[in-house]
């Protein structure tokens, strides 16, 4: 079995997913190749020039790589939520069964429900969850919560500061 990496096509149909986690709602889009079967994957998060969205290209090109080996996508795609799924981060989303323990999960979460295989989250209110800052990742504390406040850079989860 060669490991080629198949080419894209002109046109690919797919769904997007809007999944909300802790460092924002992610959108990510699956597309399918001419057999139905995941193709590739775009996930957008944050604002655009964020290392939060950079590590959200990353992973979606990084999983379309994968998915685009010329070996079984089903298979691919199953190995990938394999490696996605439970990843922990900071700043989880929801609790119980709709808990969104971080990005990567979401992305697991995602491609589950396109592969038929679970429900998205359901989150009925966000009344109840706890708010958090989305920012920057911090280089202290790794967390998404670098923000820019009174001309400086502050991290809300551990005070790091940079004026």
């Amino acid at each position: 079995m060669s490991d080629a990496v198949r080419p894209r096509v002109h046109a690919l149909h797919g769904i997007t997913y809007e999944i909300k986690t802790g460092v924002g709602n992610a959108f990510i889009i699956v597309n399918n190749n001419g057999d139905d079967l995941p193709f590739e994957v775009f996930i957008t998060i944050g604002k655009a020039g964020s290392d939060v969205a950079a590590f959200a290209e990353a992973l979606g090109r990084m999983i379309s790589l994968c998915l685009r080996t010329a070996s079984d996508p089903r298979e691919r795609a199953l190995a990938i939520i394999d490696q996605l799924k439970w990843i922990g981060g900071g700043q989880s989303m929801a609790f119980g069964a709709n808990r969104i323990p971080s990005l990567p999960d979401a992305v697991a979460q995602a491609l589950g429900e396109h592969l038929g295989l679970e429900q998205a989250p359901q989150i009925q209110s966000t009344a109840d969850l706890p708010k958090v800052s989305i920012g920057e990742l911090c280089p202290e504390c790794g967390q998404a919560t670098l923000i820019h406040e009174e001309g400086c850079q502050k991290c809300t989860s551990c005070g790091y500061s940079k004026c």
